[in-house]
């Protein structure tokens, strides 16, 4: 996959050698899985060194003040410089006696009321006291051990002892916190009073992300097997999701195939392998984004659409962002109103609520631009036409729907007494032609 325009990877894994050069190439599934790895362990390296620097530079003292007008947290201060502060130690919940400022994490420090930053003689006074703070030197001193401990970290040596805290001085148990608290992204872990670097090939997200799961896996042998290359764009997409603000890696995919639907410029596949037919792979939704890209590829010259088409700029993050389904889900739980009704529209059935952006949970297959997308995809209004933003996990049963979309389907219904029943309710309708209303205490009407 072409790197250009995309962050350069740090070389932190030994050389391959020549006998590795020699083997069968990957399939494209083995081989974003292996990006993906060596993704995750230069995020790992940048994040600790950035760490470092943030520490460094704290230390350093030369943007002390801009620490403390910005809002630093309290128990980064160094006790020396609260005699300084003149007043300006601020409580965000109540009044706190400055002697508790460092212990009291709900306390930050707001700009001076009377000089703030154009107070030279203010910023240089904190500066000297930060450079000459017992405690910063010791942050300067953990700093140097990370930065000169992470260029040892790699593959073969894949566990760096960088130092050891000491939970009686103050600074090591601040320290010993942001290490934990940071540590999802960076390759430093406390254990114990022990600080130690680790050469890490999954983070957090791993344990969501779809590159990773069975769908993504059929959907990517079926493109090998088919002679269907994915676009730069899209494989970087499946590596490291980092659109997740609006979906994941699915929820992309989804939308790329609206914009090839419509003639737009789509970046799933590179440019005309869509017009190539792939074979079904039994992973219902794999299947569905398979079944899109053929009818794409089959439909010729038919733009044919059920309903209006747009009459405005379609927007596909608007309205179809991540949390689409807690949207539905929590005006299905809002029994006290009438927050959810089924609306006809060009005789196609939709639910559609008054929580969150205007948008419809289609309830039938509707057809757009030649291309019949199928229930459960989410649609927007634009002037006086209609658009798909993308599919959503009504499209598929619960479990599919968990898997596909991870994390961010799990969390639409954080109750997991309730998401069974949300989940059925959208499912049971979308996939039931046969059942017009939605709810005996829903208001139902049509436009």
């Amino acid at each position: 996959m072409s790197q250009e325009g995309q962050p350069s990877a740090e070389t932190t894994s030994p050389v391959s050698s020549s006998h590795e050069i020699a083997r069968e190439p990957l399939c494209t599934a083995e081989r974003l899985a292996q990006e993906r790895r060596q993704f995750v362990v230069d995020k790992a390296a940048r994040e600790t060194k950035r760490f470092a620097q943030d520490l460094e530079t704290m230390a350093a003292g030369e943007k002390a003040a801009e620490y403390l007008v910005d809002g630093s947290p309290a128990d980064m201060i160094p006790e020396e410089v609260v005699p300084l502060l003149n007043g300006a130690v601020v409580a965000v919940d109540e009044t706190i006696d400055r002697a508790r400022i460092l212990e009291q994490r709900t306390v930050t420090l707001c700009r001076r009321r009377d000089d703030g930053l154009t107070n030279d003689e203010f910023c240089q006074a904190t500066a000297n006291v930060y450079q000459q703070s017992p405690a910063m030197r010791r942050v300067q001193e953990v700093a140097y051990q990370i930065t000169s401990g992470i260029k040892h970290l790699h593959a073969g040596n894949p566990t760096i002892s960088i130092g050891v805290f000491d939970p009686s001085i103050y600074i090591d148990r601040v320290l010993m916190r942001r290490v934990q608290q940071d540590g999802g992204n960076s390759a430093l872990q406390c254990y114990g009073t022990a600080l130690l670097a680790r050469y890490k090939e999954q983070n957090d997200a791993d344990k969501h992300l779809y590159l990773h799961t069975a769908s993504a896996r059929a959907l990517l042998d079926a493109c090998d097997a088919g002679g269907v290359q994915l676009a730069d764009a899209a494989e970087w997409e499946l590596i490291t999701e980092q659109g997740s603000r609006y979906g994941n890696a699915y929820a992309w995919m989804s939308r790329e195939i609206i914009k090839m639907a419509a003639d737009q410029t789509g970046h799933l596949v590179a440019e005309d392998e869509h017009h190539a037919m792939l074979q079904p792979t039994g992973e219902p939704a794999a299947d569905i984004l398979i079944a899109l890209l053929n009818q794409i590829a089959t439909r010729g010259a038919d733009r044919t659409s059920d309903l209006p088409m747009p009459t405005e700029a379609v927007r596909l993050r608007e309205g179809g962002c991540k949390d689409v389904e807690a949207y539905f889900a929590q005006a299905y739980m809002m029994r006290t109103q009438p927050a959810m009704g089924e609306t006809d529209i060009a005789n196609k059935r939709f639910i559609s609520k008054t929580h969150g952006a205007q948008t419809f949970l289609a309830a039938d297959a509707v057809r757009y631009c030649g291309v019949e997308f199928p229930p459960g995809t989410v649609w927007g209004q634009f002037g006086d036409g209609y658009a798909p933003l993308r599919l959503t996990g009504f499209c598929f049963d619960q479990n599919t729907a968990a898997t596909v979309f991870g994390a961010e389907y799990m969390a639409n219904v954080p109750e997991a007494s309730q998401r069974g029943a949300v989940h059925d309710y959208f499912h049971r309708i979308v996939q039931s032609p046969q059942q017009r209303s939605l709810r005996k205490n829903i208001v139902t009407y049509t436009t």
